[in-house]
């Protein structure tokens, strides 16, 4: 509940929901910044219990983010 609403949230595909939270990081490097999105996903099931959770790195924003090309949940 700290974190505020999630930047993203998205069908679990078995009647729950993935919720996502985002990061942006900005890296210093010699060459130039290179900027990236850390991502927080909470699996959710329809009892509102998180079964699963990960954490992911994408060059994509939330609002071009497949949750389903992160990770495969069976």
């Amino acid at each position: 509940m700290g974190w505020g609403p999630p930047a993203k949230t998205d069908s679990d595909g078995n009647g729950g929901q993935v919720l996502v939270y985002s990061n942006r990081v900005y890296a210093p490097f010699p060459q130039g910044t290179v900027d990236y999105y850390e991502y927080r996903l909470f699996y959710v099931n329809s009892s509102d219990r998180v079964y699963h959770w990960l954490i992911k790195r994408s060059p994509n924003p939330p609002d071009r983010l497949d949750v389903r090309m992160l990770l495969q949940v069976r």
